[in-house]
């Protein structure tokens, strides 16, 4: 892009996860949120503040009760790479879409309402950040005078993320909490929570359960007045910003997040015998539909994170979750206490997932700057070790330690440690490449992966070190011939520290299900993205789980000062069937 362009805008690029500087400010931005995020939540503030009861915020989300019909759009997990998000904004901005379905074309209109199920920005929400990642792609994918003479403006309603949430919820105040518009979407909530009433006595209501907290008080007498207003029977479609039925099942006791959802549904919603339809998350960067087994408090769970964020392998999905179910025994004394669901579909497939994962065998290619940080921890051993002398020594008689005795590979070892600076290295890598492990799917599997991980690190960075400089320096070496060395240390520290993180996030994926996260970022897949069109008639509700395999190329235009982008439309499809939910 030319430079008289970025002085207007400068399409964001996808985030790069293992890069050094991005991984130190995601541990500070999640460990200060975590820490002083009750200490910061805005969301008791702004209710305090307030002078709006919330019998006054429920009369007016009711403009859509009268309508026979309504069409809405479900997304989660945008703002990140530009080409992304501006692809999944665009279709949500089409005046329709067309779908085959068992060989008929149907034609889905844009939605009345857009809901966005949280992280609307990566990887922190600054100012500028969603500016440039999420206003601009969306504002000029459908901008203000797109609308046509007389057509209904549509509504935009979002609720946070973990990634929204680590200013506190600052930002997200102020973008969606103001009724300002973002291009043709107009916002319309109070609060980072909302109930929206539809036709048919059909309810939306969405919670923010977000950085291991409880709900808020605020946030709970919101829903309690809001049950109060509704009759028995009436349906309720909940949005929750994580897929705590997922988490629970793959982190067994280390993630509590379903605990807080299950005490929620028990005490405002099956308490007071409304129908939960359906549940939507995000979070995760991918599509899955779990139904529930029998007579269940809810049939169909669903996760459609795929906005515009890195796509998550889905063949560590569990194709069966068995959780305690959400009762109020009061009324439903002979309900089942679990909940036993079935995998029916994901996005990618799994036999698809796994193939993907094998692009962690070019993390080398894939992770420049987190292997050139790698690197240069290997010219930095190097370093230390020409400068004293004795540690070359005794690592060249490591190498050859085919021929010692274990009590003198022991008393090399100790040697070494003697040097301060390398004790202290050894330490902290070791240690950083240990705390690495994904410690929320076992302690004793992942205790042993990431004491094997640190080890052959070390061990690496110890003998490719002595065999370099056994071969590579001699006592008549000169500084040309120092500088080829480090060169070369430093090209075999980015490659072989490459190659082993990449084996260890392809296997420990593959075969211990660890690092979900980890080893989905590191090939960032910007494929396979995906969000759902709904629709509420008499009939009941209805779900087209939209999917997009390849995501398009955008041209940038300024004109008058107006931006503007080209490109075509990506290819849709239908991930499965439509969901049909009926009264």
């Amino acid at each position: 892009m030319s430079k008289k362009y970025k002085r207007y805008f400068a399409p964001a690029r996808k985030v790069n996860w293992f890069s050094p500087k991005m991984l130190l400010k995601t541990a500070l931005k999640a460990y200060i949120s975590s820490t002083f995020g009750n200490y910061a939540d805005r969301r008791e503030m702004e209710a305090a503040l307030s002078r709006d009861s919330p019998e006054d915020q429920v009369s007016d989300d009711e403009r859509y009760a009268s309508e026979e019909e309504i069409w809405i759009d479900f997304m989660s997990d945008t703002g990140d790479g530009f080409k992304a998000t501006y692809s999944m904004a665009k279709l949500l901005a089409a005046d329709f879409l067309d779908v085959n379905i068992e060989g008929t074309n149907e034609r889905l209109p844009r939605g009345r309402i857009l809901l966005l199920g949280g992280d609307q920005i990566y990887p922190s929400p600054t100012a500028k950040l969603y500016e440039q990642k999420f206003q601009v792609p969306f504002a000029s994918a459908f901008p203000e005078d797109s609308l046509k003479h007389g057509e209904q403006i549509p509504h935009l309603y979002a609720i946070p993320g973990n990634h929204d949430w680590y200013d506190g919820l600052g930002n997200f105040m102020k973008i969606f909490c103001q009724q300002r518009t973002i291009g043709a979407w107009q916002t319309i909530q109070r609060k980072s929570y909302f109930a929206i009433k539809l036709m048919h006595n059909y309810w939306i209501w969405a919670i923010d359960v977000q950085l291991n907290a409880d709900i808020d008080k605020p946030q709970l007498d919101y829903f309690k007045c809001i049950g109060e207003r509704m009759k028995e029977g009436e349906k309720i479609v909940l949005i929750t910003a994580e897929p705590s039925w997922v988490y629970q099942q793959i982190y067994k006791k280390d993630d509590n997040s379903y605990d807080r959802l299950k005490y929620f549904i028990e005490h405002y919603i099956i308490c007071k015998n409304f129908q939960l339809k359906t549940i939507l998350s995000g979070d995760l960067h991918h599509y899955s539909h779990y139904v529930c087994m029998g007579d269940s408090f809810c049939n169909h769970l669903i996760g459609a994170g795929g906005g515009g964020a890195f796509m998550h392998f889905t063949h560590n999905l569990p194709s069966f979750i068995d959780l305690p179910l959400p009762v109020a025994k009061d009324i439903q004394p002979n309900v089942s206490n679990s909940i036993e669901a079935n995998l029916k579909a994901c996005y990618p497939r799994q036999e698809q997932s796994k193939k993907l994962n094998r692009q962690n065998l070019l993390f080398v290619a894939l992770n420049s700057s987190f292997c050139c940080m790698m690197g240069i921890f290997y010219l930095f051993f190097f370093w230390i070790f020409e400068t004293r002398p004795i540690a070359v020594h005794d690592l060249n008689d490591i190498y050859n330690g085919i021929h010692f005795s274990f009590a003198e590979l022991t008393g090399t070892f100790l040697k070494m440690i003697r040097i301060p600076a390398i004790c202290i290295l050894t330490i902290l890598i070791g240690l950083g490449f240990y705390s690495f492990a994904d410690f929320r799917v076992g302690k004793i599997k992942t205790r042993i992966a990431g004491f094997l991980h640190a080890s052959v690190q070390l061990s690496l960075i110890y003998f490719t070190i002595a065999f370099l400089s056994m071969n590579l320096i001699n006592d008549q070496a000169h500084i040309v011939q120092y500088l080829i060395a480090a060169f070369i240390i430093f090209c075999s520290g980015w490659v072989v520290a490459g190659v082993t993180m990449g084996l260890y996030l392809f296997s420990t994926n593959l075969f211990l299900k660890m690092h979900l996260d980890e080893s989905s970022s590191s090939i960032a897949w910007t494929g396979y993205k995906n969000f759902l069109r709904m629709k509420i008639t008499k009939d009941g509700l209805t779900i087209y789980p939209i999917g997009v395999r390849k995501i398009s190329k955008w041209k940038m235009k300024v004109e008058d000062s107006k931006i503007s982008f080209s490109g075509q439309l990506p290819d849709i499809e239908l991930i499965e069937g439509k969901i049909s939910i009926t009264n």
